[in-house]
């Protein structure tokens, strides 16, 4: 807390702060395995799980979570695996809408209201057939949230 004297009366500011929760710093979360004749026909997403991204807030009003990470090279709305198995890129998405990989910021940038002290945002990922022909093989994705607050 940082303390200003102007004028005989005390103001005090409040420097906010939020951290992410001890469970979503360096979180991994694993795609279940799926067969070859489980991969939908056309482009789209499937093997899909959700969890929550949670930040404990003090004295902000709102913080943003920001996604990036590498692009598909086939699909560059998804995220680039750099496993072995090909057609294939990783699906993000939130209840205000799917995170695109090669979007603006403001596309990638999620506010949520922050003011009781925990700021939570719903996340689903999971794989997206982004070419024609699907290959067995590893899938490694990387994405990185940055958490902003004010």
């Amino acid at each position: 807390m940082d303390t200003l004297w102007l004028g005989g009366f005390n103001i005090v500011a409040q420097n906010a702060t939020c951290d992410l929760s001890v469970g979503d710093v360096n979180r991994d979360v694993q795609l279940d395995s799926f067969q070859l004749k489980d991969v939908p026909v056309a482009n789209g997403k499937f093997g899909l799980k959700n969890f929550t991204i949670t930040a404990n807030c003090k004295d902000a009003k709102t913080a943003s979570f920001t996604f990036s990470g590498a692009q598909s090279t086939v699909d560059d709305s998804l995220f680039a695996s750099t496993g072995t198995a090909q057609g294939l890129g990783l699906h993000v998405g939130t209840p205000y809408g799917d995170v695109p990989a090669n979007g603006t910021s403001a596309q990638r940038t999620f506010s949520v209201d922050a003011s009781s002290g925990v700021a939570e945002l719903p996340v689903e990922v999971g794989y997206s057939r982004s070419a024609a022909a699907v290959t067995t093989g590893t899938f490694l994705s990387r994405v990185t949230v940055t958490l902003g607050y004010n």
